[in-house]
């Protein structure tokens, strides 16, 4: 992983921490805020998967909700 993809899965890494506050919190709805974080996983999988949190709740969740 070259420095710009580190730089920018930390980028994304970062939103998906506010991404989780905002769902904590009522900001956002939990059917949207799913769906975003569902969006950000893949984006910082496709550069390089997160492997030290579990984060398939939300891989669950959009799967049911998708269907």
């Amino acid at each position: 992983m070259n420095e710009y993809q580190k730089q920018k899965r930390d980028n994304f890494i970062k939103k998906l921490v506010s991404n989780s506050r905002a769902i904590l919190t009522n900001q956002v709805a939990i059917p949207l805020g799913v769906e975003k974080m569902h969006k950000l996983i893949l984006w910082i999988k496709h550069i390089e998967p997160i492997s030290d949190i579990d984060l398939s709740i939300f891989d669950e969740y959009y799967s049911q909700t998708e269907g």
